[in-house]
């Protein structure tokens, strides 16, 4: 029983070393093209050899999803860009898709004016640029 044990331990092990070896391939390929606003789970997948649902599933024991990963880079750059002295005379309405999305909402749907929206309890775009802090 101790042998049948020990192998299902290393098997676990393993599995385990495969997922995290896999994630941060994954995440390395989103790190590279998330300003794409085309980037989707079916060519991050195809990128790595698994399918789609197996991306899902990934994510899924993080506890978050592709989408939401992708869409915190991009706020993260938008955050970057508006608080980078070098970018003071673009327009804030500009730096999501500047970061890859046309949207708030993360939706590469065409837009005529793509919007950043600060969560509750945040400085929003503009103030955070005039006093240079980001605040939550």
């Amino acid at each position: 029983m101790t042998l049948l044990s020990d192998r299902l331990d290393d098997s676990t092990r393993v599995r385990g070393a495969v997922q995290r070896s896999l994630m941060l391939r994954i995440k390395d390929y989103i790190g590279q093209r998330f300003r794409d606003p085309a980037l989707g789970p079916a060519e991050i997948a195809a990128a790595v050899s698994i399918s789609t649902r197996y991306l899902h599933k990934l994510f899924e024991a993080d506890r978050q999803t592709v989408s939401l990963y992708i869409k915190g880079l991009r706020l993260d750059r938008a955050r970057q860009d508006l608080l980078d002295p070098r970018q003071a005379g673009r327009s804030i309405s500009r730096s999501p898709t500047a970061a890859g999305s046309a949207t708030s909402a993360g939706s590469t749907a065409p837009s005529s004016r793509p919007t950043l929206s600060a969560p509750k309890n945040c400085a929003t775009p503009q103030p955070a640029r005039q006093t240079d802090r980001f605040r939550c």
